[in-house]
């Protein structure tokens, strides 16, 4: 289905901003440089999106953020099939180097009670990490882990780790290193899950 010339503008603002806040952070980003970039004035940004925060809402909910590569990832397979095959999810990272570097940055600029972003991450890591401790119990429940696992320290150690690793990826771009960081996470903690 083509796109009007109003929301192929929207897109456009959307990517550019994708780019320049991944590379800038939000705070040292202003509207004027995405808007001159774009080619239009710095109210035709507001008026797609109303605010800065605005845009930055759109380009976080609308491009493809971490979590929801994750949770799309980790809910596409069953059981404990993705943690025994986190190293996959290592090549979705690879992928996608300007969104995680985005992810990246805005969680640092969003920790402070109030920052535009702050409910948006807390609830997005909430998701993941109770995503993974449901696989926990159910494979608990099938007696197939172990029953003295602690899921929710589960859920929040995957989380923890893939947001570490990750991060370490955005210095070097050593994807080798990524990969063997993944595939050693998985198997140290498939070791201590199953039976």
């Amino acid at each position: 289905m083509s796109m009007t010339k109003g929301e192929r503008r929207r897109q456009e603002i959307i990517d550019v901003a994708l780019r320049m806040f991944a590379e800038n952070g939000f705070s040292s980003t202003g509207l004027i440089p995405i808007a001159k970039e774009v080619g239009i004035s710095h109210a035709g940004v507001l008026h797609h999106f109303g605010t800065k925060v605005g845009l930055l809402e759109a380009v976080v909910h609308e491009r493809d953020a971490f979590a929801s590569l994750f949770e799309h990832w980790f809910a596409s397979r069953p059981g404990l099939e993705p943690i025994e095959h986190l190293v996959e999810f290592a090549e979705v990272v690879i992928e996608r180097p300007m969104v995680i570097k985005l992810m990246t940055n805005l969680v640092v600029e969003n920790l402070e009670d109030g920052s535009p972003l702050r409910q948006y991450f807390f609830d997005r890591d909430q998701r993941v990490r109770d995503l993974v401790a449901g696989r926990v119990i159910g494979a608990q429940q099938a007696g197939l882990a172990n029953p003295q696992s602690d899921p929710a320290l589960v859920g929040r150690g995957v989380l923890g780790f893939t947001i570490g690793a990750n991060a370490q990826w955005l210095v070097d771009r050593d994807d080798d290193v990524l990969r063997s960081l993944y595939r050693n996470f998985s198997a140290v903690l498939m070791s201590t899950l199953l039976v």
